[in-house]
């Protein structure tokens, strides 16, 4: 229990902090932390069944993470923040948006924890199980992203919107390996061929997010079809609409593509760290994107709610490191 003991104090000061909110900052945080908890264990499911091998040090701090999953599966969505509240659909109604933002992310929860089990056990079910845990991820997270981010915009729909989540998800948990991976290397726990494998891998993460960023972008801009166009409109017209899209950009493509080119900096724990961060900025700064036409922030709230959530992050990564 005393080992455990601080991240369950952070978990539990973030919920008070969450259910204290009457703004949209709790949203934002909400999606950071589904992105961090079902991204960590993503990376191990998909290292599984590639027989990836640099994997081995990052994967019980990985592991490790699953205590944050508390959020998604116990966070209540407001739902008195989305316009359709007041003239509900068949998909877009009060009871059926808390049912699956529970159910699906308890369902994803338990076969994390059975697919985590298998791999301490080395059972041989690991892979099924892995295989399982990834149906599911795409599942939830994928309902997540059009039932508490695109319904804002409702009508307006992108097929791209939960693919875009889905791979922040895994970009969010490649970060967090690296960071890991920085925690190692000062303990002299983390082979050098683990780091450059981890930074390589943020690289192609950063290519692959920038090139369906740009699909998304590029089909709403040539076609200028007014029922898409008017969701970017919406945002460019706000006074910090650009610089949060511009930032999105440079913050999660920009910087670690272009710096990460650089072989020798692959190989630089610290410099990995920092890359790491920046794309954890980015992905918060591209949420707000998302959010602000339509809700507003507590400021204050929402520095606590994220320096709890960093406190519990922190806490399970030094577990982690230290049982590594």
């Amino acid at each position: 229990m005393k080992k455990n003991g601080p991240w369950i104090l952070a978990l539990l000061v973030y919920g008070l902090f969450y259910y204290l909110d009457a703004s949209a900052s709790k949203l934002l945080t909400f999606l950071l932390a589904a992105a961090l908890a079902q991204g960590s264990i993503l990376l191990v499911a998909a290292a599984e069944l590639s027989n990836a091998q640099w994997i081995a040090p990052l994967r019980k701090p990985l592991m490790g993470m699953w205590p944050l999953f508390f959020i998604p599966c116990l966070a209540d969505p407001d739902i008195a923040l989305y316009a359709w509240s007041h003239q509900p659909t068949a998909w877009l109604n009060s009871a059926g948006v808390a049912f699956r933002s529970h159910i699906l992310f308890i369902v994803s929860f338990v076969i994390a924890m059975m697919f985590i089990r298998a791999m301490r056990k080395g059972s041989e079910r690991r892979r099924a199980w892995a295989v399982a845990y990834i149906f599911s991820f795409v599942v939830s997270h994928s309902v997540m992203a059009v039932d508490q981010v695109m319904s804002f915009d409702y009508p307006w729909i992108s097929t791209m919107f939960p693919a875009l989540y889905m791979v922040e998800a895994l970009y969010a948990g490649l970060a967090l390996a690296g960071i890991i991976c920085f925690f190692l290397s000062r303990r002299g726990a983390c082979p050098p061929a683990t780091l450059k494998d981890t930074a390589t891998l943020t690289f192609g993460f950063a290519l692959f997010w920038g090139g369906l960023f740009f699909a998304q972008y590029l089909t709403i801009w040539y076609a200028n079809i007014p029922e898409e166009v008017h969701y970017l409109q919406a945002r460019f017209h706000l006074p910090w609409g650009n610089a949060l899209f511009y930032g999105a950009v440079v913050l999660l493509f920009a910087v670690p593509f272009f710096s990460l080119l650089a072989n020798p900096l692959r190989r630089i724990a610290g410099a990995v760290l920092f890359f790491d961060g920046v794309i954890l900025a980015g992905l918060m700064a591209y949420r707000t994107f998302h959010l602000l036409p339509h809700v507003s922030f507590n400021p204050l709230l929402l520095v606590l709610q994220l320096a709890a959530l960093a406190g519990a992050v922190g806490w399970m990564v030094r577990t982690g490191v230290g049982e590594a």
